[in-house]
């Protein structure tokens, strides 16, 4: 690794690497529509110029995906890096910096959506494709990569699933590296970075609410449909519960608590029992939002992705409609999920909201790596020495399971420090004026650089 850093001008990388950033971030991929052409496009060029084939793979209307290969002896079995291409959606008017789409560079950070979820590891992926190929070194794997579409709609098949079932041999790997979430935190004061092996399994629900019409039957739809998420609200909020998953991300935690009041809140929250959490005094040294992530993986989680309303009737709309995303909590299946849910909905009467469409994501994990994680943890210490490297589990579902089903050992990782404080960039993930530190994507890109060449070569 020290002939290879000698033989690089960081510096030319770090200025390219700002720039392709940049450009990625300017392409609008809001999903829905996730239009992802203009993006993959702009890929195929830039690993063209530098050499390495890449082949577009066009699926539904105006998405788009990407894979491509440096061919290693095949003496093992492939990795594959795979990055979602499309976004969060974003509001402009939202934003006080800059316009989410402006991938602007201030010297510092780059602004934009995207730019930590998920188009830093996007770039960070390109970036290693194109030095390992001009480095020429001799691998024993195929290094492969995938840009994908639908990574931010998880009921999307344009992507992931897209490929496993029409392109299968361009993407066939042992491992997969991907993005992860959460990416960072402070513990005991040392930088933690997660290593994801799980993903939740969420049931997704369409609910539709109609006001009654007439001067004394009128009601509010939107009303209506309220009433229904809060009582879905309050009948998963008290479920807790932990399973070997959750365990051992909290064993990992307290190996690097170096705090005894922090290892014994820890400890706390994972001996939760019941609907109650005792959390002795010391709260407040564990970060609120590293303490929500915790929370997360032992809680049923009810997100409303959207809510619209139709016509208005006099005194309110005729008709409201909500996208709903639960998440249960370990130990109780989707099908459980949506039994309770339905149930929640029928005690309301009759004029409750009602479910009109339903789908179901299976969450998945991959087994343990003790390879992956010496080297991942060789690679992020040699960049930022103190830091360690954790297991986490993303509390919410990538829609990865595919490619687990196939054996295919998926984990996410993105070695990104939040410059000013985790609970502040956490927030700002999938909020408004996202950014990230130039300093982190540099960071970002080492890590993965060598990560990539200890696992290949």
């Amino acid at each position: 690794m020290l002939e290879i850093d000698q033989k690089l001008n960081w510096r030319e990388i770090e200025a390219t690497s700002s720039k392709l950033l940049s450009r990625l971030v300017g392409f609008d991929t809001s999903n829905p529509p996730g239009d992802t052409q203009a993006a993959a496009r702009f890929i195929y060029e830039v690993l063209f110029s530098e050499g390495i084939f890449a082949t577009l793979l066009p699926t539904d209307g105006l998405k788009r995906n990407l894979v491509a290969q440096i061919d290693g002896s095949g003496q093992a079995e492939p990795i594959l890096l795979l990055s979602p291409m499309d976004v969060v959606s974003a509001d402009p008017s939202t934003w006080s910096e800059f316009n989410p789409f402006s991938g602007y560079d201030d010297g510092t950070f780059i602004w934009g959506r995207g730019t930590i979820a998920a188009k830093s590891m996007l770039a960070a992926q390109i970036m290693v494709m194109t030095i390992i190929a001009k480095l020429g070194l001799p691998l024993k794997r195929h290094l492969r990569f995938a840009a994908v579409t639908d990574g931010f709609s998880p009921d999307g098949d344009g992507g992931v699933k897209f490929l496993v079932e029409n392109h299968l041999p361009l993407i066939e790997a042992e491992r997969c590296l991907t993005w992860g979430f959460p990416t960072s935190a402070k513990i005991g004061g040392k930088p933690a970075f997660f290593l994801n092996r799980a993903d939740r399994g969420s049931l997704r629900l369409l609910l539709c609410a109609e006001g009654k019409l007439g001067i004394l039957g009128e009601s509010d739809a939107a009303g209506i449909l309220m009433q229904g998420i809060r009582a879905l609200a309050d009948e998963f909020d008290a479920d807790y519960g932990t399973n070997e998953e959750t365990d051992s991300v909290y064993g990992d935690l307290l190996e690097i608590a170096g705090d005894d009041t922090l290892a014994a809140e820890l400890s706390e929250i994972a001996r939760m029992k019941g609907n109650e959490i005792s959390i002795k005094p010391g709260k407040d040294i564990l970060p609120v939002a590293l303490k929500s992530y915790l929370r997360s993986l032992n809680r049923t989680q009810l997100t409303i992705l959207n809510i619209n309303t139709g016509s208005p009737g006099t005194y309110g709309p005729k008709n409201a409609g909500a996208e709903i995303l639960i998440a249960p909590c370990p130990g109780m299946s989707l099908f459980d999920c949506g039994t309770r849910a339905v149930s929640v909905l029928e005690k309301l009467g009759s004029d409750a909201p009602y479910i009109a469409k339903a789908a179901q994501f299976n969450g998945s994990v991959s087994p343990p790596d003790d390879e992956l994680r010496r080297v991942i943890q060789a690679a992020v210490s040699s960049v930022i020495p103190d830091a360690e490297v954790v297991d986490g589990i993303c509390p919410f579902t990538q829609g990865l399971d595919v490619l687990r089903q196939l054996g295919i050992g998926v984990y996410g990782f993105q070695p990104v420090e939040f410059a000013d404080g985790f609970d502040d960039g956490a927030k700002r993930i999938f909020g408004d004026n996202e950014r990230i530190a130039k300093s982190s994507l540099y960071n970002l890109i080492r890590i993965m650089l060598e990560a990539c060449v200890r696992l290949a070569s």
